[in-house]
């Protein structure tokens, strides 16, 4: 996972920053990049990840079936990424029990560090954070994407299946996040 976090931050080097300014994606022809595209969404099976979360909790994908997830893949250095956790905080509490998100930290291999959950505490972060193994990151950012630009964020609909996604976090996305939950809830 160091591996991953080296790669991340090389990549962010190269770019200008760990994110970029505005949502791009690379779209797999069985996924759709933004919600607004089609009233039923082109979905692909999700990886159902087994990942411990700073609280020492295991956290699988498919606890969650019959719910909608949502997954930011971050790192702890970004601020790109940091600046898309407030907008997260509030999709959790304002849709309740119905959505999930689940921050995917790519910073450290293994269980959870006491830095991640200081962090954690100190962003405010209400929702589940785990650490990201490389099994997991291959099955969403490597394979969705291909893209080491984090924060990525990746939308799943009730019976596990990824619908959306994006790379990089910016003004406005707050909307398209909600079109998409909204989509996967009601459709």
């Amino acid at each position: 996972m160091k591996k991953i976090a080296t790669a991340l931050l090389v990549a962010a080097a190269l770019v200008g920053g760990c994110g970029q300014n505005k949502t791009v994606s690379q779209e797999k022809p069985s996924v759709q990049k933004k919600a607004e595209k089609a009233a039923k969404p082109k979905c692909a099976v999700g990886y159902n990840f087994e990942l411990e979360s700073v609280n020492g909790r295991k956290i699988r994908l498919s606890d969650f079936k019959g719910k909608v997830v949502v997954l930011q893949f971050f790192g702890t250095f970004c601020p790109t990424c940091r600046r898309e956790i407030p907008v997260l905080n509030k999709l959790y509490e304002e849709y309740g029990g119905k959505v999930v998100v689940i921050g995917m930290d790519t910073d450290y291999d293994g269980s959870p560090p006491p830095a991640l959950k200081k962090f954690v505490e100190e962003e405010g972060i209400k929702y589940p954070v785990v650490v990201t193994d490389q099994k997991t990151w291959m099955n969403y950012p490597g394979y969705f994407t291909g893209s080491d630009i984090i924060p990525q964020t990746f939308f799943i609909d009730k019976n596990g299946n990824v619908c959306y996604y994006g790379i990089g976090f910016a003004p406005g996305d707050e909307a398209r996040y909600k079109a998409a939950i909204d989509k996967l809830l009601n459709g």
